[in-house]
């Protein structure tokens, strides 16, 4: 027996454009369902982990730490009290001792943090908190 491979080809079919209708409602759903998401993340944080995080990230914020990712991890394993993250060693970067609180937290920690939330909310932990400090730590530097 003899085989041969046939290629068949079919003439490209235009695709109708959608409606200006069509574009501005599922612009609508998806800013609808975004909005939706939005809410019920900020709902659950709330309700499990924005006391702590909050105490922590001020603690982070006013003593300008050397490792601060790392004592936010620590924190939210309860490992580390806000007080010792107050008093440990200072990072020696001039340009992170002149930054203002948002700036320091945004160039430190809010990078690794920001993903590991999102990724607390969808496994909808019991343990926000450490399951935060866990994330942080298994995140590379």
């Amino acid at each position: 027996k003899n085989s041969k491979l046939h290629i068949v080809t079919f003439p490209a079919m235009p695709m109708p454009s959608p409606s200006e209708a069509d574009v501005k409602k599922a612009a609508t759903d998806m800013n609808a369902h975004f909005d939706q998401t939005v809410r019920e993340m900020r709902e659950y944080l709330d309700g499990g982990v924005k006391g702590q995080l909050h105490e922590y990230m001020t603690a982070i914020a006013e003593s300008r730490p050397a490792e601060p990712k790392k004592l936010l991890e620590q924190a939210l394993l309860g490992k580390k009290s806000p007080d010792e993250i107050r008093n440990s060693t200072k990072t020696a970067d001039p340009a992170l001792l002149n930054m203002s609180d948002k700036d320091f937290l945004y160039a430190t920690v809010v990078e690794p943090l920001a993903p590991s939330l999102v990724l607390l909310y969808q496994q909808n932990s019991r343990r926000p908190a450490s399951d935060l400090g866990g994330h942080l730590s298994k995140r590379k530097k």
